[in-house]
């Protein structure tokens, strides 16, 4: 429900939420049929959108996470040039973007969990049999987590996705949350439990020589936070925003239309652990704040519905004109929209953090 675009059709837009395939069934070494099915539905929106009041020749493109990475990836994707006119990336998880060499590395682990040698003998087996396989990979160690993701140079995409969505001169609205990161740590114990030893340990493993600066970074930027949000807050930067930041300037430097938010409002579900957590803006930009459950997430807090309409807002005006409505991204300002109960431009927010990077 949290995804139902009646708010946004509202606005003057006509909605379209399509499916794919995913994990084994989408992504499997250097095939990309999840990408495929996207395109597939690009083209249907080309030659049928008219019949709902759209407009095929304006089409936003917009994911969170995967979502995310999935949009971007679409931006090199041969095919699927001149299906879409901007593009907005929440959170994506650019750094589940791969390589073939490490896409069929990732073929051979599912091959051994599921007991053959041979894409021959994999599609002998049931949908549950490779599901079941899918399960056992998907638990193994992954620092970015790239099991069945959209690798470049397959089937459908660019030999280098970054650089190519790099180059493409489509607009693009591109963000994350604060603390991202607190989704997955928050409730694994691995992660929950940790003390001052074992975050120092964790900053010296991650930045080495650099330690020292990055404790007193993230500890003046994350002031009152537990070891274990602190982990979390670096686990946000390698895994989320500073892929995102790159990606922005680097568009910046090649006169390819971009615009960068950060969204910092925190939920108080839980005790307020979440933070702005992965996936917390997810209602706020299809303005559902009143979808079935939605407090779970969020909480109670007072003063969202407004966050919501300014989200929503941004996001349709963009997809209508191809623009945002505050500064593009530079390799100087850095200008960026914080999303809040309060909602300015910031000038490069927590540059600090971004130079230990």
């Amino acid at each position: 429900p949290w995804y139902e675009g009646s708010q946004l059709a509202r606005r003057g837009t006509v909605v379209v939420t399509i499916n794919y395939r995913l994990g084994a069934l989408g992504f499997l070494g250097a095939d990309n049929w999840g990408t495929l099915d996207q395109i597939c539905a690009l083209e249907w929106v080309r030659d049928n959108i008219g019949a709902f009041g759209g407009d095929a020749s304006n089409v936003t493109i917009f994911g969170e996470s995967a979502g995310g990475s999935a949009v971007l990836s679409l931006m090199a994707a041969p095919a699927a040039s001149g299906l879409f006119h901007r593009v907005v990336a929440q959170s994506p998880s650019i750094r589940q973007l791969r390589t073939v060499d490490v896409a069929r590395d990732w073929e051979r682990a599912l091959l051994d969990k599921a007991g053959v040698s041979t894409r021959d003998e994999l599609r002998s087996l049931s949908v549950d049999q490779i599901l079941a396989a899918q399960s056992e990979v998907i638990r193994m160690e992954s620092r970015n987590y790239d099991m069945f993701s959209p690798a470049a140079g397959g089937s459908g995409l660019a030999d280098d996705i970054l650089t190519v969505a790099t180059a493409n001169p489509v607009p693009l609205i591109i963000g994350t949350t604060r603390d991202e990161s607190r989704l997955f740590t928050m409730f694994d114990p691995q992660f929950a439990n940790c003390d001052a030893e074992q975050w120092h340990g964790f900053l010296t493993n991650y930045f080495q020589d650099r330690t020292a600066d990055a404790h007193t970074v993230f500890e003046s930027h994350r002031e009152g936070c537990s070891p274990s949000q602190l982990v979390a807050a670096v686990h946000t930067e390698h895994s989320f925003r500073q892929p995102a930041i790159s990606l922005a300037v680097h568009r910046a430097l090649a006169g390819s239309p971009t615009w960068m938010y950060w969204f910092t409002w925190a939920s108080t579900a839980f005790g307020g652990l979440l933070g702005s957590c992965h996936a917390l803006d997810i209602p706020f930009a299809f303005d559902n704040l009143d979808a079935p459950g939605i407090d779970t997430l969020l909480g109670d807090h007072a003063g969202k519905q407004g966050i919501a309409k300014r989200f929503a807002d941004e996001i349709t005006e963009f997809a209508a004109k191809g623009h945002a409505a505050w500064p593009s991204y530079d390799s100087v300002a850095r200008a960026t929209l914080r999303i809040d109960e309060v909602c300015e431009v910031l000038d490069d927010p927590e540059s600090a953090i971004r130079n230990l990077f």
